[in-house]
């Protein structure tokens, strides 16, 4: 059980410095690389691995955050997804995506577009016969610069499931934290283990 979305790439154009004495531009800002910023298998309770599930690239029904932010053309993009490997039957995953851009102001912009996308969504399926799913404002508290945080709920067979999601944005970069699992694990471990993965996730952010 997977509800990661979509992934895209582009380029952002960059300014020069002008000045009212004609000199060389200055070199335009470098956004960073968010590769080191994302979870390690370290930082990674007891238990978990590297879950290779790929980058999806297609927006599902009105659920497409990722998306938006990719068109939005961020210089740098990586993901990450784990799995907990303990109890298969709970079906336990995290999967962070962070973006950057060369400026924070870009980056908030990214944020802000994707934001207003998300808060619009309140119902879609994964594919046209897969199962409702629900979309509620969730309170985790703040983190990063601004964040905002959803609830994603579904059935199937009789067993509930649910993701706690974050959109997240600080400094240069944005990101995207899903936890996802039956309904009862993330009751559970919403203060256990959900908190203070986001934020670790998001303590690895320095740019």
């Amino acid at each position: 059980m997977s509800l990661t979305k979509n992934v895209l790439v582009a380029t952002l154009v960059a300014s020069l410095l002008a000045g009212s004495v004609a000199g060389p531009a200055s070199a335009a800002p470098k956004a960073p690389d968010v590769r080191p910023w994302l979870l390690g298998v370290s930082d990674m309770p007891v238990g978990w691995s590297v879950y290779n599930i790929g980058d999806p690239t297609t927006r599902t029904g009105c659920w497409g955050p990722s998306v938006t932010l990719l068109s939005q053309h961020p210089a740098s993009s990586g993901s990450v997804t784990y799995q907990e490997n303990q109890d298969a039957s709970t079906q336990v995953e995290m999967r962070e995506a962070l973006f950057s851009w060369p400026s924070g102001p870009a980056a908030r912009q990214a944020w802000s577009l994707s934001v207003a996308g998300v808060a619009r969504c309140h119902q879609f399926r994964e594919t046209s016969t897969g199962p409702v799913i629900n979309v509620g404002a969730l309170t985790l508290g703040n983190f990063g610069d601004a964040s905002v945080a959803y609830e994603l709920t579904f059935t199937v067979g009789g067993m509930r499931f649910g993701v706690c999601y974050v959109l997240v944005v600080k400094g240069r970069a944005v990101g995207e934290l899903y936890y996802a699992g039956t309904g009862a694990v993330l009751n559970l471990e919403l203060k256990s283990d959900v908190l203070p993965l986001f934020q670790k996730a998001i303590g690895k952010v320095t740019g």
